[in-house]
């Protein structure tokens, strides 16, 4: 049962990343730039995701992530993924979650990252992945591709 719901959430966070990756590319508007959706009128600010630490680092660290301006109520997928395709993220999925945003749009959970793993795409295809030669990130999405990305650096 745990596999089956682990295989679930990885697929979530691979298929929302690399349609996240694909969006990212194709519009990045400024940062701490905001926009008005034309039907509610309302300001909704771009999602910020950090990591502490975020560079300097080795296998096993633990890390805290942190996000903003979520959706209230949410649930997020995070992980440690890699670009493997201009289309694809493969993400860890040994140390996945799923992490609901809190009543003001925010998330801070720890997450150990590795500096090697066998990333997954949400075609279920598998890639070695070596943060000594393919940088990754720590990619915070939901269903409805709201989120974002930080970079990591060993």
């Amino acid at each position: 049962m745990q596999n089956t719901n682990k295989g679930k959430l990885l697929t979530k966070l691979g298929a929302t990343a690399a349609l996240a990756l694909g969006l990212g590319l194709a519009f990045q508007p400024a940062a701490g730039a905001t926009t008005t959706p034309a039907s509610s009128g309302a300001s909704i600010s771009a999602a910020a995701i950090s990591a502490a630490p975020s560079t300097g680092l080795s296998d096993n660290t633990t890390i805290t992530i942190s996000a903003t301006g979520l959706q209230p109520g949410s649930v997020y997928h995070l992980g440690q993924c890699a670009a493997v395709r201009p289309d694809a993220f493969a993400c860890n999925a040994a140390t996945n979650v799923d992490v609901t945003a809190s009543a003001t749009g925010t998330i801070t959970k720890t997450l150990t990252v590795r500096s090697s793993f066998t990333g997954s795409a949400a075609d279920g295809s598998t890639w070695p992945i070596n943060t000594a030669t393919t940088p990754t990130v720590i990619a915070v999405f939901n269903n409805a591709f709201d989120g974002g990305t930080t970079p990591l650096s060993f």
